[in-house]
């Protein structure tokens, strides 16, 4: 998999090469990969293989369209989260702010950020 310690998980090339101009423009150091799935539930996939398997990832992000729903983007994230153990969250909608997790021995807290 990865060979960074970081990984940022994108639906499609499209995002992926957002997420490049936006790391150059503000000049960021490259400790990152940034995989294009290729589709909404690859992405998915590989989240949760990538949780299951305990890949070498000390981070993971998503970015994940909401084209149709965002509560039902969140609602399978959120799903796969807690199937693998990693989350439990009893908020019902996410914060328009996004959040962060905050992983401890087994289980992922989370911190808002604005």
């Amino acid at each position: 998999m990865s060979e960074l310690p970081y990984i940022l998980l994108v639906e499609g090339r499209d995002d992926q090469h957002v997420i490049w101009a936006l790391c150059k423009k503000h000049n960021l150091p490259e400790t990152f990969d940034v995989k294009d799935c290729g589709s909404i539930q690859n992405l998915l996939r590989e989240l949760e293989l990538r949780l299951k398997l305990g890949d070498n990832n000390r981070r993971i992000g998503v970015v994940a369209d909401a084209d149709l729903s965002m509560k039902s983007r969140w609602d399978s994230i959120v799903s796969i989260l807690r199937d693998t153990g990693k989350y439990e969250y009893h908020e019902p909608v996410l914060p328009k702010e996004g959040i962060v997790l905050d992983p401890t021995d087994k289980m992922w807290f989370i911190r808002h950020f604005a």
